[in-house]
């Protein structure tokens, strides 16, 4: 009878060891594939605001360069 209360200790204690293995390497690859993840919506994000800022800057760039294109026209109609 302690033959048998032994081996089914020695067996849980396995089977929880192997559980723990398991949880653990589970737990360690749901950490990276989160961190892969939250990079990825980073990258994603910071490229969509280098757009937008790329584009505000010709905006303004352009809009500022107006005025004086405007004279330079107007200034070219009066001379010929």
């Amino acid at each position: 009878m302690k033959r048998y209360v032994l081996l089914i200790g020695v067996a849980v204690i396995i089977f929880g060891g192997m559980f723990y293995v398991v949880g653990s390497l589970a737990r360690d690859r749901a950490i990276a594939d989160a961190e892969h993840e939250l990079a990825v919506r980073a990258q994603l994000f910071a490229n969509a605001l280098d757009r937008a800022l790329q584009q505000r800057m010709m905006q303004a760039f352009t809009f500022a360069a107006l005025p004086s294109v405007r004279a330079f026209a107007s200034v070219g109609r009066n001379v010929a």
